[in-house]
């Protein structure tokens, strides 16, 4: 008896590209970028997207390996096409997320934006007419923040390592352990010396 040929071809090796089912979907990538773009840390948008840690580290580095390879001219992959998409997406979404801490941190720094309105109706005893009067309060400047901003941009000279006759605020201590009033005095000073600088003509002539 004659045997039948079997009507489909081999079946894939267990564990091979071809036999598995690709992870990295669309819903999958559409919240890896999301809370990238929030500013979550690789560990918590992978887990809110329901995937390893592992996986997400994985994808990015196919994408930053085949973006490395066409830089150097070598011919593209096209089965790294979708990993490069995806490591691009991934890094513009990091951009955006440094970019609205930046923002919220400039907010701070400068303060004036409202924190609460309360408005209120009351009767003019003078013309009897209801009258509705808003009452808006604002942030005051966060020393805090500047001095988190200036650590950073400026570390040599505002780092808390930095010598103490290289800055105005360096110091052991923390900026948590400084007096909250004497570290805003000290910023204070600092700042209107940088926007304010003295004028050469008013220096003494030797």
């Amino acid at each position: 008896m004659a045997r039948r040929k079997p009507r489909h071809g081999p079946a894939a090796p267990q564990g091979s590209a071809r036999g598995r089912r690709r992870l990295l979907t669309s819903d999958i990538e559409a919240k890896l970028i999301e809370g990238t773009r929030q500013g979550m840390p690789v560990e918590t948008a992978a887990a809110v997207a329901g995937v390893h840690k592992a996986s997400f580290l994985r994808w990015l580095a196919r994408g930053r390996e085949e973006a490395d390879r066409r830089r150097q001219g070598e011919p593209p992959q096209p089965a790294e096409d979708d990993y490069l998409a995806f490591h691009e997406r991934i890094e513009q979404a990091r951009e955006i997320a440094n970019a609205g801490a930046i923002v919220q941190l400039r907010r701070l720094i400068n303060g004036g934006f409202v924190t609460k309105e309360t408005t209120r109706k009351f009767r003019d005893p003078e013309t009897g007419q209801v009258v509705e009067e808003t009452t808006t309060d604002r942030a005051v400047p966060d020393f805090k923040a500047i001095s988190f901003f200036l650590e950073r941009r400026q570390r040599t000279h505002w780092g808390k390592d930095a010598p103490a006759e290289e800055t105005t605020i360096a110091s052991t201590a923390s900026v948590d352990e400084v007096d909250a009033d004497e570290l805003a005095d000290r910023l204070a000073v600092t700042l209107h010396a940088l926007e304010y600088p003295p004028d050469p003509a008013d220096s003494p002539r030797h």
